[in-house]
């Protein structure tokens, strides 16, 4: 059996059913449906690793300190476990050789610069495109 629909007192021909709330618990123009949700500047866990990965700490190599990102550390670490012999660290960083290679290709990319002809400008654009 179903309900009486009740009739919003502000409206003579407001009926209130599914998708229509009653007009006094509406919410205003501009108000949010979620007031305490997340906070203007929360960071993401992206955000909090790349934050963390770029962070500087001091790291001591030949008895000389030097200051590199998280990252790099982690890096230079990997691979010298894999120097020595580390079957985890070597397999990690042959797991990643292709990623590392191709972001090294993208470094090479022809430039074009102002001195070339336009031929020698469109072959290295060329270049570009088809990743040679």
């Amino acid at each position: 059996m179903r309900q009486n629909r009740q009739v919003a007192p502000s409206s003579d021909n407001y009926t209130v059913g599914k998708g229509r709330p009653p007009l006094p618990t509406r919410w205003k123009p501009g108000q949010s449906g979620n007031p305490e949700g997340r906070p203007k500047g929360a960071k993401n866990m992206t955000t909090c690793f790349n934050e963390a990965l770029n962070k500087k700490i001091e790291i001591t190599e030949r008895g000389k300190t030097r200051k590199v990102t998280v990252r790099e550390g982690i890096a230079l670490r990997i691979t010298t476990l894999a120097l020595k012999g580390d079957t985890k660290a070597i397999s990690l960083i042959f797991s990643k050789e292709p990623q590392i290679a191709a972001a090294v290709e993208r470094t090479n990319i022809p430039r074009i610069t102002d001195d070339m002809t336009p031929n020698e400008a469109m072959d290295a654009f060329m270049r570009t495109i088809r990743g040679d």
